[in-house]
């Protein structure tokens, strides 16, 4: 379709952004968020419990909390203890913390006390190619995806048989997902005891899930 005006270069443009999006989620859903993670500092305000997530913000990986000197993750909170720390104030060394995303803003569990430094370690939302200049890490040529997802477009625009193409897409797709079983070989699937280093009236309790 060179030269033809049935398609505009804008329309391809749109196009290829889809696909380069569509292909950013099934990267960063096959465990490749370590191609795309972005550390950011931050910092509590004393007796705020939220704390302003980035524009960029898609999706959370974890965060880490600094309380006397000691850095840990804090855990992400479930809807049934939302009222257990309703009259608790302030972090301790030693002590869980719990978080949620709501909104723009991170909600901490229970309040801060003070001012205490954060780890916010996500996945920014993917970012449109406007420029001829800009590039998109598609990690192992996996950004032929969004070439052929415009591809078909045209072709189906036309009236055509994308069935080539399709095939095509299906095996990078494939590719894609047999990278998700691999992708981190010295971190194999396997479960781990967590024991809760603070007691409540709910008593200690071991936590197993799988890692």
């Amino acid at each position: 379709m060179v030269h033809s005006k049935f398609v505009t270069d804008t329309e391809i443009r749109r196009q290829i952004n889809l696909g380069l999006a569509d292909v950013y989620d099934k990267l960063v859903q096959a465990r490749g968020d370590h191609y795309f993670r972005v550390e950011l500092p931050a910092t509590t305000v004393a007796l705020d419990p939220l704390v302003g997530l980035p524009v960029t913000f898609y999706k959370l990986l974890g965060i880490d909390v600094a309380v006397g000197g000691r850095n840990f993750q804090a855990e992400p909170m479930t809807w049934h203890r939302r009222n257990d720390f309703q009259f608790q104030v302030g972090w301790a060394t030693g002590a869980p913390v719990f978080y949620e995303p709501e909104g723009a803003n991170l909600r901490f569990w229970p309040t801060p006390g003070a001012a205490h430094p954060l780890t916010i370690w996500y996945v920014p939302y993917f970012v449109d190619l406007e420029n001829e200049e800009d590039l998109f890490d598609g990690v192992n040529g996996f950004e032929e995806y969004a070439v052929l997802s415009a591809a078909i477009w045209c072709v189906n625009k036309q009236d055509g048989d994308p069935t080539a193409l399709l095939l095509e897409r299906n095996r990078i797709e494939k590719r894609i997902q047999r990278m998700s079983k691999t992708r981190d070989q010295g971190n194999a699937t396997r479960p781990r005891n967590v024991r809760r280093s603070h007691r409540t009236d709910r008593d200690l309790v071991d936590l197993r899930y799988w890692r």
